[in-house]
């Protein structure tokens, strides 16, 4: 039935219902208060006459004159609150009373010292002392007719403050609602009159500045865009005959890409089998071991060019890809974190405001600068503090910590928020999943922001943690970048010498301790097949754990590592050998071997610690020349 009001009457009801309601609430707690007030007051004065009249009626009792007794509680006469009083001997029997009419009832046996509440009244027991010894009670009763009085004299003056209140708050809301509804009305006739004449081009009238003057202009708006649209249409229809016209020569383009597509598929299947047909063709030839060397040395050839021509079949497709998905690339220079922070809280501020949220901010300072993308710093930081303030209740509190770890700067985000179950914290950054999966959760977004965070941190070369103690004890989330570190050049000898050469140089590795660490069993067999085959020491490991054992030792005069190591990758591995001391093999040459092979890979490594990355498939030739190189054997391999 409300709903159905005019809206200038539920405005008017609005402001009623409120001001009543607060008026009723404001009374009820001066009523309640004037009572408790002017009851304690009783009690107060109660206590004091019971004393007085104790003291007086002492001598009565210690020497039995009852009729002194009477005499002193008729003084209580000129009380007219007191209705009744009495006075018990040391045994609890009564000895003298006092009575303000007939239908008082006095208590046959005292009762202990205290007040006692009684219907309608107010009582008081009071002990009698004479020269230390208890020898009696005083008993007062006072009557609560006069705290009524109070009570209801501040009552009827609340009535009439609440109906004068009620009368003005009527009044002044009867002139106050045009504001609102004046507006409002103007525009549902606006919007009346469109539907019935279908004009666009009327417009609402504007009336002032505030939410319903924008919600006008955004009216009008919409009407222009209708208004446009509906010429648009009307030119559409004329656009429609030509396109009709065109449509036989698209049909006709549209079959041709699509016969291209399926050339292009087939050509591409053909070119991808082809390489894989010589290689195990020959490979299995080769296993029958009944070549002579010469056709030996042929399949060989034809192997290894059609591995060649296969890798870089798949190097351009990677290629094409990356141009079609847009692939994230980053510009590396050193950054001022502490500035980057500040952005993202300045940013982020106004929503921790509106929520009431607490910022505690600590920014330490930094021997050094982190080599990455602002922006994209920025971007991570900002996530988190975003994430952060999401799940953070009203009245938070939000901590964000700048310090410095050995050779990394650390960022910590803490909230005191809804907390992550412990079931949930290894998936936190896995992209689209999210703590609350159900059409009823509270808190909405897809899930992503997270996921990001973890791939700009990985891309810089550093982590991201995160750890919670349950649902409703807060989370907090820590990235850790590595601080800029020096970096070498990278070797600019030729890399791709004729084998012949390099393999003729049978000592160009000789007293070069390598150390060779890779997974996967076959290439680590070549890897260290190709450099002893030129003098190398070579020692190989398997594991970031293995490797460094090998330098606990015996430091290596050259490292060479894969980057996809299970466990700890490789950059784990050299972040870790170039924390150690000179002296430790903490300055070793080193070169990354990887399957990575995208620009953004190489940099990555570079950044990392490595002075050179070589792409898998990697040749033998290209391994020994820059080993050579970074073991300072480059006038040799130039020789």
């Amino acid at each position: 039935m409300l709903q159905n009001l005019p809206i200038r009457l539920k405005l008017m009801l609005i402001v009623m219902v409120t001001t009543g309601g607060a008026l009723l609430l404001a009374g009820a707690i001066l009523i309640s208060f004037e009572f408790s007030r002017s009851r304690r007051e009783m009690e107060r004065d109660l206590k004091t006459l019971a004393e007085f009249v104790a003291q007086n009626s002492a001598a009565t009792l210690e020497f039995k004159d009852q009729g002194a007794a009477t005499e002193t509680l008729a003084t209580l006469k000129a009380r007219p609150t007191i209705v009744g009083a009495a006075l018990y001997d040391s045994r609890g029997r009564l000895f003298a009373s006092y009575r303000r009419g007939g239908g008082i009832r006095l208590p046959p046996r005292p009762q202990k010292e205290g007040v006692a509440p009684e219907p309608g009244a107010l009582a008081v027991f009071r002990p009698v002392g004479f020269r230390g010894e208890e020898i009696g009670t005083v008993y007062l009763r006072s009557s609560l007719d006069e705290v009524g009085g109070r009570v209801r004299l501040q009552a009827i003056t609340v009535g009439v403050i609440f109906i004068l209140s009620g009368l003005a708050a009527l009044i002044l809301s009867s002139g106050l609602q045009r504001l609102v509804s004046r507006p409002i009305l103007n525009l549902a006739g606006t919007a009346r009159a469109i539907s019935e004449s279908e004009d666009y081009s009327l417009r609402a009238e504007k009336q002032g500045s505030d939410e319903l003057g924008r919600l006008v202009d955004a009216f009008n708006a919409m009407l222009v865009r209708i208004q446009e649209r509906d010429s648009e249409l009307q030119r559409s229809e004329q656009e429609r005959a030509r396109l009709l016209v065109l449509e036989q020569g698209a049909r006709r383009q549209a079959e041709e890409a699509n016969r291209l597509k399926d050339e292009f598929l087939a050509t591409l299947s053909h070119e991808l089998r082809t390489p894989l047909n010589a290689i195990l063709g020959w490979g299995q030839v080769l296993r029958t071991g009944k070549l002579d060397e010469a056709t030996t040395a042929r399949a060989l050839e034809t192997i290894e060019r059609n591995a060649r021509a296969q890798a870089q079949l798949i190097a351009d497709l990677l290629d094409i890809s990356r141009v079609i998905t847009g692939k994230l690339r980053l510009d590396f220079k050193p950054v001022d974190l502490p500035h980057i922070i500040e952005a993202a809280l300045d940013s982020i501020g106004p929503a921790a405001g509106a929520k009431a949220i607490q910022l505690d901010v600590a920014l330490g300072p930094l021997n050094g600068p982190v080599l990455g993308d602002a922006d994209r710093l920025q971007q991570v930081v900002w996530n988190l503090l975003s994430n952060a303030i999401k799940f953070t209740p009203h009245g938070g509190r939000v901590e964000v910590r700048l310090a410095e770890e050995p050779l990394q700067a650390v960022i910590q985000v803490t909230d005191t928020g809804v907390g992550i179950r412990a079931d949930f914290l290894p998936h936190v950054f896995d992209r689209f999943r999210q703590a609350e999966s159900s059409p009823t959760r509270s808190h909405g977004g897809l899930g992503l922001g997270l996921s990001i965070v973890r791939h700009l941190i990985e891309l810089h070369g550093g982590a991201v943690e995160v750890a919670s103690a349950g649902e409703g004890r807060g989370s907090s989330f820590t990235v850790k970048l590595p601080l800029a570190a020096e970096m070498f050049e990278e070797p600019q000898a030729d890399r791709r010498p004729v084998v012949s050469q390099v393999w003729s140089l049978t000592d160009l590795l000789k007293d070069v301790h390598v150390l060779v660490v890779e997974d996967e069993k076959d290439t680590r067999d070549l890897l260290v097949m190709a450099l002893a085959q030129c003098g190398a020491q070579v020692t190989a490991a398997e594991s970031v754990a293995e490797a460094l054992a090998a330098f606990d030792r015996a430091a290596p005069d050259v490292l060479v590592s894969d980057i996809g190591i299970p466990f700890e990758d490789g950059y784990s591995l050299i972040r870790k050998v170039r924390a150690r001391r000179p002296s430790r093999g903490g300055r070793v040459p080193a070169a990354a071997v990887t399957a990575y092979a995208a620009a953004e890979d190489r940099q990555r490594a570079l950044e990392a610690g490595f002075q050179t990355h070589l792409a898998k498939p990697v040749d033998p030739s290209e391994l020994v020349t820059t080993v050579a190189a970074l073991a300072g054997r480059r006038a040799a391999v130039a020789s």
